[in-house]
């Protein structure tokens, strides 16, 4: 099943560079996404830990989120709070100024930056959405059906 979501995920991002998705692609995005870069810094949450606020200062440095920190720590906290400590975030909206990311490749750097634990249900779910037919992809199991199976042959 990992195996089969990186590859989706490979063949997703390769139609949003050649411009055949909705989503727009930004190299810096993925890398993000991929790499997950950290800043080493101390986190002005209490219920936020150090390397996870080390990954938001990171993706401060994108410029979608460069308030991302300032909505954590002193606009919206407790709201971020209690989406961080959901058991699905990634079925929740992002608070703050946020909100407009749903459904959105934006979403999982969120994800990536603040619950990275999440990333292998969010990551199908993303691609569910974007795909035409997306669950065709995601949860088929590898078995014929029983139209494909030739008795005959």
């Amino acid at each position: 099943m990992r195996h089969k979501v990186l590859f989706l995920l490979q063949i997703v991002l390769r139609l949003m560079q050649k411009q055949q998705l909705p989503e727009n692609y930004s190299q810096s995005k993925v890398d993000f996404l991929m790499f997950g870069p950290a800043k080493t810094e101390a986190s002005p949450c209490d219920w936020l830990p150090d390397n996870y606020w080390g990954s938001v200062v990171a993706l401060m440095e994108i410029n979608d989120f460069s308030a991302l920190g300032d909505a954590i720590s002193k606009e919206a906290t407790v709201r971020f709070k209690e989406w961080f400590n959901e058991i699905d975030p990634e079925m929740r909206r992002v608070p703050g100024d946020y909100k407009h990311i749903e459904g959105k490749f934006e979403k999982l750097m969120v994800l990536r930056a603040m619950r990275p634990d999440r990333l292998t249900t969010a990551i199908p779910n993303w691609i569910n959405g974007i795909l035409p037919y997306g669950t065709e992809y995601t949860d088929c199991d590898g078995k014929l059906s029983p139209l494909e199976v030739c008795t005959d042959c």
